[in-house]
Order: C-alpha cells, then sequence, then structure tokens
C-alpha cells in the first residue's frame, strides 16, 4: 500500500504576533519553515519576549530555538540566507535530502568525507548567538548525525519497530529534541544519563557535549520518540500505569529510552564519533 502525503485541513501560518503570553514565554521553539521566516519568528518573539520583560519587570532568558528548513527551501541559491540565519538559531536540523539539495546532491551520507566537511564548515561557520550551535543532520533509518564545533557523532535509528508510516517521525523528533532541551520531562534524561554513566566512553562523550545542554540526552530521546511515530498512522496511543508511568502504543517510553541508551553502551561500534582538530 502506497501512503501519499496530504493537509486535510487549511494551512494556518502561526506568527509571533498571535501567539498568546503563555506560548511567547515557552522555553523552546521548533520552526519548519524557510530561512527568511525562521529569522522573522526569532526575532518576532525575541521582541514580544522583551515587551513582557519590561511589562511585568522580569528578566526572561533567551528562548532555544530550533530550527527545520523547509525542503522546497533547500536550494543551492538559498545558501547564503542560510548561513546567515543559523546565526540565530540554536540547532538546525535538515534531513539528508534537503542537506544534499542545498548542495546540488540528490542526499547526504555521513561515510562520504566531502558530506561530512559540508557539515564541518558549518559549524565553523557559526551557528547561534555565541557560534556553539549544533547541526543535526536526520537520516531515517540510518539514525541522526550531530556537529559541533569541536566533535561529531553519529546514532543509529531505533528499527525494532515495525515501521508503518513514517509521516511526522522527523516532526516529532525534534519535538523530543526540544522538549528535552528545555529541561522538561526529567525522568527519560535522567534514565539516558544513568545508563550513559556507567560507561567510562560515554562518560567522555557526555562531558564533550555536555556545554551544549543535554544535547546528547536529547538526541536519545528524539530517537526513541521516531520509532513510535512510525508503528502506525497518526500518533500513538497514550495511556499511563496505575504509578503514572507514561505508556505510548502500551509499552513504556522511559522504559524504551533505558533500553535503546543500553544498546548504544553495549555497542560501542554502532557509534561513530570523530574527536575534531582545533586546527580545522
Amino acid at each position: 500500500m502506497l501512503l501519499v502525503f496530504k493537509y486535510l485541513t487549511p494551512k494556518i501560518q502561526i506568527v509571533p504576533e498571535t501567539l498568546t503570553e503563555e506560548l511567547v514565554l515557552s522555553n523552546t521553539f521548533h520552526m519548519s519553515c524557510s530561512a527568511d521566516r525562521c529569522y522573522n519568528i526569532v526575532q518576532g518573539v525575541l521582541e514580544r519576549r522583551h515587551e513582557l520583560s519590561e511589562k511585568y519587570k522580569v528578566t526572561l532568558r533567551r528562548p532555544i530555538f530550533v530550527w527545520e528548513p523547509f525542503p522546497d527551501s533547500c536550494r543551492p541559491e538559498e545558501l547564503p540566507r542560510f548561513y546567515e540565519v543559523i546565526r540565530h538559531v540554536d540547532v538546525v536540523s535538515p534531513n539528508d535530502h534537503e542537506m544534499g539539495s542545498y548542495f546540488s546532491n540528490e542526499s547526504w551520507g555521513f561515510d562520504n568525507p566531502r558530506d561530512q566537511e559540508i557539515c564541518r564548515s558549518i559549524v565553523r561557520s557559526g551557528i547561534g548567538i555565541d557560534g556553539k550551535g549544533v547541526l543535526v543532520v536526520r537520516a531515517g533509518r540510518d539514525g541522526c548525525y550531530a556537529f559541533s564545533q569541536d566533535d561529531q557523532l553519529a546514532l543509529p535509528a531505533l528499527l525494532d519497530s515495525k515501521a508503518v508510516d513514517p509521516t511526522g517521525a522527523g516532526n516529532s523528533f525534534l519535538g523530543a529534541l526540544c522538549q528535552v532541551l528545555a529541561g522538561s520531562n526529567h525522568t527519560p534524561i535522567w534514565a539516558a544519563r544513568e545508563i550513559m554513566g556507567q560507561s567510562g566512553d560515554w562518560k567522555e562523550i557526555c562531558a564533550a557535549w555536555d556545554d551544549r545542554g543535554n544535547i546528547l540526552a536529547g538526541l536519545i530521546c528524539a530517537t526513541v520518540v521516531a520509532s513510535y511515530i512510525i508503528e502506525q498512522v497518526g500518533v500513538p496511543v497514550l495511556s499511563f500505569s496505575p504509578q503514572g508511568e507514561e505508556f505510548w502504543n502500551g509499552t513504556s517510553y522511559v522504559e524504551r529510552v533505558r533500553q535503546y541508551t543500553k544498546h548504544l553502551v553495549d555497542r560501542k561500534e554502532t557509534l561513530k564519533r570523530q574527536k575534531l582538530g582545533k586546527a580545522q
């Protein structure tokens, strides 16, 4: 059966001016849009937050901005604007096909030295207002690849689930990453970090990425969330145990985070990591 994605309702464009005060005060914002629209959203949100800080006489920390470039805008002629806009976000995350499209290629591959160098050049150009942001390339069943100015790593997908419909997996992946970076729902974060803390190799990897918040735990949780999204058409079924534990499709979300993290720790060869020299 061929599944074709289509919108069932008219698309509603959300702009910062229409957000409620509660939404403007969110800790993270996930944007799926063109570079120009991304920039306008970031500036609009920051302006609204400045107005609210003066209104209520409070100091507001800058939120975390995660940008997912819209596929149709991933073209070579958009690259100059792409490099400008990534300086205003904390995480930029195209998928492998979108990354390839920016550079006139059909796709992008981690095992291709030229493609790796493209990503290293992007992070060297500076992501975020401090230049320490992260590039995350999502590659479906091949997992995800994260690049910082000093490091890069690859995490495999969780393929135990039976893939029924991949629609929304990328959006949900980044939504879960946003939740972790915002510090929400600490239980899966603690579960992932506890297991990684049992491995010397993973302690080192965590230390290398800790100055970027919970990015590593976030990528683990995001990978697990994506594995649930593909199991059915539509969203997973949410339920709770008598003790209040969250279940998706009848299985414990936190337990799946534990199992996936243990898989990474037990099978170090599934992790591809390269320390980047400062001279690069």
